[in-house]
């Protein structure tokens, strides 16, 4: 859900020529250092960035429509394969779900 909130903040155009544009790269540093030191310093870079004048405009608040509606697929695309690793009776099944998930 995390991840998910991060796309859809990173597509507001209030957000954008900010770092908050590039979750995939705060994401990919969350590998590294770990995302329980990470969040907090995203959490506050977007208070930071963000002031409440940003959003004050009505067309400063949309997204857009078409990279929202494509972030259920891809979160059910991420999901499908670690439910397979969880509940498919076959570990040779499970196993390839982890590598695809991963």
């Amino acid at each position: 859900m995390l991840i998910t909130i991060w796309q859809l903040e990173a597509v507001r155009r209030a957000n954008r020529l900010s770092p908050l544009m590039f979750p995939g790269f705060i994401l990919l540093l969350g590998q590294v250092i770990g995302l329980g030191v990470l969040a907090p310093l995203y959490a506050l870079l977007h208070y930071v960035l963000s002031p409440i004048e940003v959003f004050s405009a009505r067309d400063r608040r949309l997204t857009n429509l078409r990279y929202t509606r494509a972030i259920p697929l891809a979160m059910l695309a991420f999901f499908v394969p670690l439910y397979g690793t969880y509940f498919h009776p076959s570990p040779t099944v499970r196993q390839v779900c982890l590598y695809i998930w991963q």
